[in-house]
């Protein structure tokens, strides 16, 4: 029986993504507050840009 070869992605077209990402995070009391913004940077887009905001109280 012969070996098989396993092989994971795409060998023939090659895809890269590169996304530039920037964000501050900051605690008010017993909160912290996260903020942030990420962007694709090639031509190749996944998508347009992703926002994050969250509030995390500490117990």
């Amino acid at each position: 029986m012969p070996l098989q070869t396993i092989v994971i992605g795409n060998q023939a077209n090659r895809v890269d993504i590169v996304n530039a990402a920037a964000g501050v995070s900051g605690q008010l009391g017993r909160w912290v507050l996260t903020n942030g913004f990420v962007a694709p940077v090639t031509a190749t887009r996944g998508f347009d840009f992703e926002y994050n905001l969250q509030a995390q109280r500490a117990f």
